[in-house]
């Protein structure tokens, strides 16, 4: 809900909050790449953008390169169940 600069901030101040060796888990309910499904996903993206001024779903690429960019590593993306939207990204800080 606060957009992909300030998610890309908040990602950077939880990299020097975790301790080295120490893992960031990011469980949503993410976009494909191609931001156009999985269905329900897509619907929060839609109430994000009208209901947020900045705010918008994130894909799980995007997400990836961000945790990327603020120095997480291995990063692996973990489905929880055929009925559950939701999915983890879960990186480790060096």
């Amino acid at each position: 809900m606060i957009g992909p600069a300030g998610s890309q901030q908040l990602l950077q101040q939880c990299f020097e909050l975790v301790s080295s060796g120490g893992r960031l888990i990011i469980q949503a309910q993410y976009l494909n790449d191609d931001f156009t499904s999985p269905r329900w996903p897509t619907l929060l993206n839609l109430l994000q953008r009208v209901a947020t001024p900045d705010g918008r779903n994130h894909a799980i690429g995007e997400t990836t390169q961000w945790m990327e960019d603020a120095g997480f590593v291995d990063i692996e993306l973990f489905p929880f169940s055929p009925w559950n939207v939701c999915r983890a990204l879960v990186g480790r800080k060096p």
